[in-house]
């Protein structure tokens, strides 16, 4: 009987030790004039694509879900180029034989590229 108890016990620290984003996004000052930054771990992707530019839609998906205050939905998106060709999203296999390696990233009226 008493280990039941003590498992319990043990299992009911590990859930109070374990914050999740929403309770996490709970603990952050609106007022604060500090950053807040974001990090994310791909877990799965199709193989094809680089999962960067999908990892920055995504980040910005989750802030506008949470309750952390922000004023703006930020997207990404990489482009490149192949022949006269714009590719959006493009392939590993198409980033090998293009000429360009764009990455946007950015709202509404505002936008920060890497080449």
């Amino acid at each position: 009987m008493k280990s039941v108890k003590s498992n319990q016990k043990q299992k009911q620290q590990q859930n109070n030790d374990d914050v999740s984003p929403f309770h996490f996004s709970k603990l952050l000052d609106p007022e604060a004039s500090w950053d807040k930054d974001q990090l994310g771990d791909v877990l799965s992707y199709d193989g094809l694509h680089s999962p960067d530019a999908l990892a920055v839609t995504a980040a910005g998906i989750v802030v506008d879900l949470s309750e952390v205050p922000s004023t703006k939905t930020v997207a990404g998106v990489r482009i490149g180029l192949v022949g006269d060709r714009f590719i959006v999203n493009p392939t590993t296999k198409q980033m090998e034989e293009s000429e360009l390696d764009l990455m946007l990233a950015g709202t509404d009226n505002a936008l920060s590229l890497e080449l």
